[in-house]
């Protein structure tokens, strides 16, 4: 298909390819959608204790990936090109070691991908987020999106152990996180999926008045979206695709005074991503949406 170059607020372009190939065709020429082989979610689930591993800039590609064509971050990939190693002038990263050995990092650790795997895994920011008078905000850039999948991304927020006291409650350094951050960090709160909001563990389905200008789920993402998560200030979970509202998540009680980072559930349609450098700094459309959101709640019923 047709490449389409997409700008970024971080001064680089994405490239949005069309995929093919990835939907079976049933009779009559109607697509059929499969769903990602994710194990589903329990409703109350027994909290497992992270398996880490030593921090690592970067993995080598697996030898299923070379038939998908370069990483996004390479010459000749669909995304933005990385850097040879991590530039601390940025005020988010990817971290090398809170991230599923499923997903690998680009060299300087903006840019994070599940290409070629069976399914995904969670992938957090090295440094917490900011915050501001509307909350903490950051952004994610969809570099690739498979249709194959029925369900998408998860994005949120998490208070996250340090990576030293991490490291020093595990004996073999050389083990590996698997899995998902609502399955393995009891303090996060995340929204998308197939339409749902995992709050601390618990999963539940949006209600009608925490989704904006109609039913959206993550499946509808394609490359060169921008998707944006506001943990506002008084607890809640603001979702943005390109600067406009989607979810709207109250109750979702995220502590203002502890310090937390973004966290991903890479999977499902969306493959790659790249954190825009945008670490608690809104668009004004943003904050507009928030400060309508604000007063719609205070309005007497």
């Amino acid at each position: 298909g047709a490449d389409v170059r997409a700008p970024s607020r971080d001064g680089g372009t994405s490239v949005a390819t069309e995929s093919a190939g990835f939907c079976h065709q049933e009779e009559g020429g109607k697509e059929e959608v499969e769903h990602s082989p994710r194990r589903p979610p329990p409703e109350i689930p027994e909290w497992k204790t992270p398996i880490l591993a030593k921090a690592r800039e970067t993995q080598p590609p697996r030898k299923s990936d070379s038939a998908l064509g370069p990483d996004p971050w390479l010459p000749g990939g669909c995304g933005i090109l990385s850097g040879k190693k991590t530039d601390q002038s940025r005020g988010l990263h990817f971290d090398s070691l809170w991230r599923a050995e499923a997903v690998r990092l680009s060299p300087d650790r903006a840019s994070a991908t599940f290409r070629g795997q069976s399914f995904g895994g969670l992938v957090a920011s090295s440094e917490v987020l900011e915050r501001r008078a509307c909350g903490r905000w950051y952004e994610v850039l969809v570099e690739e999106a498979n249709p194959r999948w029925s369900d998408g991304l998860g994005i949120g927020v998490a208070t996250v152990d340090s990576r030293d006291a991490a490291l020093a409650r595990v004996k073999n350094a050389e083990r590996v996180i698997e899995g998902f951050a609502y399955e393995l960090i009891p303090e996060s709160w995340l929204v998308g999926y197939d339409g749902r909001a995992k709050l601390r563990g618990m999963s539940r389905y949006l209600q009608a008045h925490e989704i904006h200008q109609g039913m959206w789920r993550p499946n509808q993402l394609t490359s060169g979206d921008i998707v944006g998560l506001l943990a506002t200030t008084d607890g809640n979970l603001m979702l943005f695709v390109n600067e406009e509202l989607r979810y709207f998540v109250t109750c979702a009680d995220i502590p203002w005074k502890k310090q937390i980072c973004a966290v991903v559930d890479l999977d499902g349609c969306t493959q790659s991503i790249h954190l825009l450098d945008s670490n608690g700094t809104p668009p004004d459309k943003v904050v507009q949406s928030w400060q309508a959101a604000v007063a719609a709640l205070k309005a007497p019923a």
